[in-house]
Order: structure tokens, then sequence, then C-alpha cells
């Protein structure tokens, strides 16, 4: 049984983009949402978050999971296939930051696109990318953003 009450990330079953959100509120919706809890103690929901949304993740929900022509469908599965590394809780942090500052930001209607942009680079890192395929996922990538955001 779901506890509704407890931090959550949301998603539409249908997006042309991996749209995830996140609440601590309670919150309840139709059957056309999904909702992601913690399962594992040592894996914060925000750094789970931060991957989600990123380039990254967009490339493989885009290649290896639904579409409906361009729109991704995100079911359960491919949802729960995705690739979460696990890594230490320090090793989070930094991802955890950058997403309650994003966040923050888009509470007060902040442009976050250079935070969201520093979480991609840091999350080809996690994946161990190479910048050329970085660059496959992120044609405007740079090089000095590659090595600036190296975790």
């Amino acid at each position: 049984e779901y506890n509704f009450d407890l931090p959550k990330i949301v998603s539409p079953q249908r997006s042309y983009n991996n749209v995830f959100g996140y609440t601590e509120k309670s919150w309840y919706a139709s059957a056309d949402v999904y909702f992601i809890s913690k399962k594992l103690d040592k894996i914060n929901l925000k750094f789970i978050l931060s991957i989600l949304n990123s380039k990254t993740i967009y490339f493989w929900l885009y290649n290896k999971g639904k579409r409906k022509g361009e729109m991704l469908e995100l079911y359960l599965t491919p949802l729960s296939e995705i690739p979460i590394p696990e890594i230490p809780e320090p090793a989070q942090q930094p991802f955890i930051t950058l997403v309650n500052q994003i966040l923050a930001g888009k509470k007060t209607g902040a442009d976050t696109s250079a935070l969201e942009h520093q979480i991609d680079v840091m999350v080809y890192h996690l994946y161990g990318l190479s910048y050329a395929e970085a660059c496959v996922i992120d044609s405007g990538l740079s090089k000095e953003d590659f090595e600036k955001y190296k975790i």
C-alpha cells in the first residue's frame, strides 16, 4: 500500500520530455501520474530526481524506453528499469544541493538552466561517459564545462 503523505517524485504517464517533480506534501492524483518513493535509505530522492531529469536519462528513455511517436511513455516499465547508480551518501550531496537550489529557484520563477546544465554534466561523469559520448547526448557541450563539473 502506497503512503501518499511521504516525500515523493511524481511524473506524468506521457510527456515530450523527462519531467519529474518533487513534493514532500500529501498529494493524490489520478491514474495518469506515477509516484516514486524512497525504497532504500541510502539513496536520497533528490539525488534520484537529479538523475531522472537529466539529459542522459532523456536519451535513455527516448532510445530504450517506450514511446508513442515522439512522446515518452513514463510507465512502470521503463521507469523501474532506469539504471540509477548506488553511490555513497556523501557523493550524492552535490546533486542534492543543486536540486535544492533548483527547487527554490522554480518557486520564485528564477532561471535554473545553468544549475540544470551542471547536473547534466555531473551525470555524464556519474555514468562514466567520455566527452565524445556526452556530446552524442548534448551536442552543445563544451570541453571546458565537461572538465569543470567533473565529480
